[in-house]
């Protein structure tokens, strides 16, 4: 496959890129989501004292902030950011939240990881508005419904990977003698998290070179010359501006009517006078 094929933004090698990178996107936030949920008894033994209130804590900072914020998030993408940059955001929030959960579980800071938590739902939804925003301007007609169902199944095998892996690390480090293992599966989290922030920051390259493609294959725009039409609507208005409108006519008619018929002026020679008048006259008034 050549490069000049491989990079035609109107090819399928490109579109099918960027529906993976799409797919991409929230792995990482999904596979973090539960990972309280896999890592419960972790939890509690790492954190001596924690209660039941304080563990539903974990999952309560990230939905109730959600509840507006994701309409606002998706607001400020539209208005001020943009999907590319609203989604790097997005992506960063998730992988600093994620990180600050990491330390708080290190240092035994039990504030520290809901304050992670907290920053982690801040990304967590919004970046799903984001995703589905790409796949209605890169998939259209029929091929939307099926672009948006392959982007939520592997985020939810983010979530069916997390029961499954997480246990599996803090076996493998106990397996060793270590006392780590709810460290090093955080980390895990953390790792995926940092792969779906490097896909978003590639979908973003990606989305921004095919709108420089489209819009310099875009023809000019040109002014619209008149057409028939309004040239015969403007030469008919040319014609009835010279014509007197109905009110007037309808004026001039009546003031007409008005006025008392006046003689005709004759346009013929003069007719010669009476014959008994002009005799009249010569004898000096018929004397």
């Amino acid at each position: 496959m050549s490069a000049e094929t491989l990079w035609n933004v109107k090819g399928r090698p490109y579109r099918c890129m960027v529906l993976f990178l799409m797919c991409a996107l929230a792995f990482g936030s999904f596979y973090c989501y539960d990972l309280p949920g896999a890592l419960k008894g972790s939890f509690f033994r790492q954190f001596d004292g924690m209660t039941q209130l304080q563990y539903s804590l974990l999952y309560a900072l990230y939905s109730w902030p959600n509840t507006v914020q994701v309409f606002f998030g998706g607001y400020i993408m539209d208005r001020y950011l943009g999907i590319r940059m609203g989604c790097i955001i997005c992506c960063f929030l998730i992988f600093l939240g994620q990180l600050l959960v990491c330390l708080g579980v290190y240092f035994h800071n039990l504030d520290a990881v809901l304050a992670g938590r907290f920053i982690f739902g801040m990304g967590g939804e919004t970046l799903g508005v984001g995703q589905s925003a790409f796949a209605a301007k890169w998939f259209k007609g029929s091929e939307l419904a099926s672009s948006l169902g392959l982007c939520l199944a592997i985020s939810r095998l983010g979530s069916a990977c997390c029961f499954d892996i997480s246990p599996f690390v803090i076996e493998a480090r106990e397996a060793v003698g270590a006392q780590d293992g709810l460290e090093w599966a955080l980390i895990t989290g953390l790792i995926f998290c940092g792969i779906s922030l490097a896909a978003a920051i590639a979908l973003a390259g990606m989305d921004r070179h095919a709108d420089i493609i489209k819009a310099a294959e875009a023809p000019p725009r040109r002014s619209r010359a008149p057409s028939a039409d309004s040239s015969m609507h403007s030469t008919r208005s040319v014609a009835i501006a010279g014509q007197p409108s109905r009110r007037e006519s309808r004026a001039e008619s009546s003031l007409s009517r008005s006025l008392p018929a006046s003689r005709p002026i004759p346009t013929g020679p003069p007719r010669a006078a009476d014959d008994s008048a002009v005799c009249w006259e010569r004898g000096g008034g018929g004397g």
